[in-house]
């Protein structure tokens, strides 16, 4: 998986009204991920999927329609 992780934040001071800030920052954001599917009949499976991004390990069913 790849993107791009665009970030912009600006914030004022309600005490202070000389207080004033703003950033952004742009990147690049990658995933990689390996999994598999066993097939317990012709319609249901489980799955599961180890790698790096939003989560270690996945872990699901998968059903086939």
């Amino acid at each position: 998986m790849l993107g791009v992780n665009i970030v912009t934040d600006k914030s004022f001071g309600d005490i202070d009204p000389t207080y004033d800030y703003s950033a952004s920052t742009t990147g690049a954001i990658f995933a990689w991920y390996a999994g598999g599917r066993y097939y317990f009949s012709d319609n249901f499976a489980a799955m599961a999927e180890v790698g790096y991004g939003i989560a270690w390990l996945t872990l699901g069913v998968s059903l086939k329609f």
